[in-house]
C-alpha cells in the first residue's frame, strides 16, 4: 500500500514520532480582510494556540481560513508548537 503523504511528511519534521502524530484543530480567530488585527487562534487538542505558536502553510496565509474552519496540524516541540498543514472540509 502506498505510503500516506501526511504521515511521510510528520517522520520527516519528527523522526522519533510514532505515526499517526497529526490532530485536528479549529480555527477560533483568524485575520479577514475587513478585520486584518483579528487574532492568529487555533484550538489545538484542547489548548489554545496563538499566533507564536504556530507555523503555517504560505497558502492559508493571510486570509485562507476562517473562525470554524478545520485544520490537519503537525505538533511539534513537544506539542508546545503547531504546523498547520492544511484546511480539512467535509467531502
Amino acid at each position: 500500500m502506498e505510503d500516506n503523504p501526511y504521515q511521510r511528511l510528520a517522520r520527516i519534521f519528527a523522526p522519533g514520532a510514532a505515526e499517526g502524530g497529526l490532530c485536528l484543530g479549529t480555527v477560533a480567530s483568524w485575520p479577514d480582510q475587513d478585520h486584518p488585527t483579528r487574532p492568529h487562534r487555533v484550538i489545538a487538542g484542547g489548548t489554545s494556540q496563538e499566533r507564536e505558536d504556530l507555523l503555517s502553510s504560505p497558502g492559508l496565509l493571510p486570509y485562507g481560513l476562517a473562525a470554524g474552519d478545520q485544520v490537519v496540524l503537525l505538533p511539534i516541540e513537544e506539542n508546545q508548537r503547531y504546523i498547520i498543514l492544511c484546511k480539512a472540509v467535509k467531502v
